[in-house]
């Protein structure tokens, strides 16, 4: 990032409408609210403070309120002395130190937890640039979204990566049921409203900067122009233990399926016992044994698979009951305005021009109706 200048535009007489309404929200939240900065370290003590004092320049020329978290993982000693050697000559810089091995996702986690702004932003050392990172805040600032990504343009990748990700991310569609979303750079920001939703439903969808939820979370993407510095298989064993944990947390979907497998199993086994009786009920030479070693088999296969159902049906209860309701998270509603058009059958009264400004009646008083 380069030195911190102002770089947003003030609202002049030929602005559109919608360019100056996201100015003045803009301009609201640089003067009014605190942002949250929180850069997940790369172990590199010089990215990292290089990172650190860039981030503190940016937020010091633009924001009145605003905090810097920068979260490691196990740092060396080298590294603790630079950075906090960084952090003395910036202000509002919280180092956070966490003694068990993670990758970004966890230490992202992790500083959005301690994180208290009312947006923000979350961002790997290098991954955007200082234009791209405001104009992200711009997006959000205006609180007509719950979170901004960015991401790669896919023609910046091999076709040989790109055919890797729609395979991978074919499949964790198909087991977990969920769109993954690709070629994400590891920079978000994100509103404290949907913050407190994820950290109160938990599981899978602490990982919203990989998913797709623009069906119940309103989100906007924003392309990075900066180069992708990692291909599809960088940190491969990360990646995997992302998507076993993915995998983990749709264990319900997949034991419901297993569930309804052996229910069919078990169906399929019991009719072909039937069979077997009707053939030996039928014909009249049957070769001896035959029809009473299907049935039998037939039967044990039947109990097994149907003692396997009701132990996934068994099991998909106890994980239900252990999991956050989630209705909040995966709702959302779309409304017109003006549900009560008229409130005379009501026992509130509008304060519009009409009614004088008298405001809401006293319970009890006015119309029996309602």
């Amino acid at each position: 990032m380069t030195a911190a200048t102002d770089l947003a535009p003030s609202a002049g007489p030929g602005m559109l409408p919608a360019a100056a309404g996201a100015d003045d929200a803009y301009r609201r939240l640089r003067a009014e609210n605190l942002v949250s900065f929180v850069i997940v370290s790369s172990g590199d003590a010089g990215a990292d403070q290089a990172a650190l004092t860039a981030i503190g320049a940016f937020a010091d020329g633009r924001f009145d309120y605003y905090e810097i978290i920068i979260a490691a993982s196990r740092p060396s000693g080298a590294w603790q002395g630079r950075v906090r050697q960084a952090a003395a000559e910036l202000r509002n810089v919280r180092i956070v130190l966490i003694d068990s091995p993670m990758e970004f996702e966890d230490l992202a986690q992790a500083g959005l937890r301690l994180s208290i702004g009312d947006l923000v932003a979350c961002l790997y050392p290098g991954e955007v640039a200082e234009d791209e990172l405001e104009a992200m805040i711009r997006t959000a600032a205006t609180g007509d979204t719950d979170v901004v990504k960015a991401f790669f343009r896919r023609s910046d990748h091999p076709a040989s990566e790109r055919l890797a990700a729609g395979i991978i991310r074919f499949a964790l569609k198909l087991i977990t049921g969920r769109e993954i979303q690709t070629f994400q750079a590891r920079a978000f920001v994100v509103s404290r409203a949907l913050l407190t939703r994820m950290h109160t439903v938990g599981g899978a969808y602490r990982f919203f900067r990989l998913f797709d939820l623009s069906t119940i979370v309103r989100e906007r993407r924003i392309e990075s122009a900066t180069p992708p510095r990692r291909g599809i298989l960088h940190r491969f064993a990360e990646k995997m233990r992302i998507a076993s944990i993915l995998i983990s947390t749709s264990a319900s979907r997949l034991i419901l399926w297993l569930a309804l497998v052996c229910v069919v199993l078990s169906l399929l086994s019991g009719a072909f016992g039937v069979g077997a009786l009707v053939i030996w009920l039928v014909l009249d030479t049957v070769a001896e044994g035959w029809t009473s070693l299907a049935m039998g088999l037939s039967v044990l296969f039947a109990a097994n698979f149907g003692v396997m159902a009701a132990i996934c049906l068994g099991l998909l209860q106890i994980i239900r009951q252990g999991t956050p309701d989630a209705i909040e998270l995966v709702t959302s509603e779309i409304s017109g305005g003006g549900i009560f058009q008229h409130d005379n059958r009501l026992n509130v009264e509008s304060s519009g021009p009409d009614s004088g400004g008298r405001g809401e009646k006293p319970m009890g008083a006015g119309n029996r109706h309602a």
